[in-house]
């Protein structure tokens, strides 16, 4: 079957935050998430509803990921959109960060799909298509004052576009490779994060909407 291989660049836009009424307790919950194994020892008040949400499985596999790792999950105030049973469904997007040098790529791909959300950025910029805004992405050269703006990567691997697995790096792509699109995308004025998108399609989206 022949491959082929594209890029995309996709800007969101938001005049304000997505924050409904559970916006606190889902944050709570995805912090339960990836701290699963000091939470259950302190039999935290909200872990029923883990349980209902997850299989045995999956709460073992919680807990062996969160007591090896140290991660904070921030939900983020940007609705995305995804795929569920055939339907399009729209939820928040998730922030996996620690300090490590090299995290385990593997292990934050599994959280990604437990989640079964997004990675994005951890505050929002008021985003319009200005002439400012495209001259970030086409010019490095320009001395754009930093608004706190981020870029996501999302490469993934697909036979035909209806399903795709994440690329993971030092797995499908070479974490050099992966240092080097960090570092040049950090040098454009105008930009101060950028994240890898882990996502399996589906829940997941091709690209961002």
């Amino acid at each position: 079957m022949a491959s082929s291989w594209g890029v995309l660049i996709r800007i969101i836009s938001a005049e304000e935050p997505f924050m409904e009424a559970d916006f606190g307790e889902t944050q709570v919950l995805i912090r339960l998430m990836v701290d699963y194994a000091n939470m259950a020892a302190k039999k935290h008040a909200l872990l029923n509803r883990i349980e209902i949400a997850t299989s045995e499985e999956e709460r073992i596999l919680l807990e062996e990921l969160s007591s090896r790792n140290q991660y904070v999950a921030t939900l983020l105030p940007i609705c995305a959109v995804g795929v569920q049973e055939d339907c399009r469904t729209y939820s928040y997007c998730v922030a996996l960060s620690s300090d490590q040098t090299q995290p385990n790529w593997n292990d934050l791909a599994t959280y990604a799909r437990l989640m079964a959300q997004r990675l994005c950025v951890t505050n929002v910029t008021s985003t319009y298509l200005t002439s400012n805004i495209l001259a970030t992405l086409s010019d490095s050269s320009q001395r754009i004052p930093s608004c706190q703006r981020s870029v996501v990567f999302r490469p993934f691997l697909s036979q035909d576009f209806t399903t795709g697995l994440p690329t993971i790096p030092d797995t499908h792509l070479p974490q050099e490779v992966v240092d080097k699109m960090v570092e040049t995308v950090l040098s454009v004025s105008g930009i101060s994060r950028v994240l890898y998108d882990l996502t399996v399609k589906q829940p997941g989206k091709t690209e961002w909407e």
